[in-house]
């Protein structure tokens, strides 16, 4: 199964964790079928770590990636083992995580 697959099971599972905004009717609507695509990072047991939905363009050869119109916000959501209870924790796993995201994130141009 392909990214955008896994991330449709991924917002039915998880409905009250993800906004509207990355919802991908939404994406679809505001951003076309084939001009989004989403980043999925997985841990060791592959359990879903984290998605990172984005808008993708190009424009005069130029690339670009970012959020599709009509939408304020379009960034990584985390979702966090139940077994983390320390704030400190609770960072250093987020920071762990957004760095897997930004490393699979293709290279454009504008980012």
């Amino acid at each position: 199964m392909q990214g955008k697959g896994i991330y449709n099971e991924f917002c039915e599972r998880e409905k009250d964790l993800i906004p509207l905004f990355h919802l991908p009717f939404w994406l679809d609507i505001v951003s076309g079928p084939d001009n989004w695509d989403v980043v999925i990072i997985r841990g060791k047991d592959d359990q879903i770590e984290a998605v990172w939905p984005y808008h993708t363009s190009t424009k005069y050869g130029i690339s670009k990636i970012g959020q599709g119109i009509l939408t304020p916000y379009l960034g990584p959501i985390i979702k966090y083992p139940i077994n983390i209870q320390k704030r400190e924790r609770k960072y250093s796993y987020e920071i762990k995580v957004l760095e897997k995201c930004i490393e699979s994130i293709p290279s454009s141009t504008v980012f």
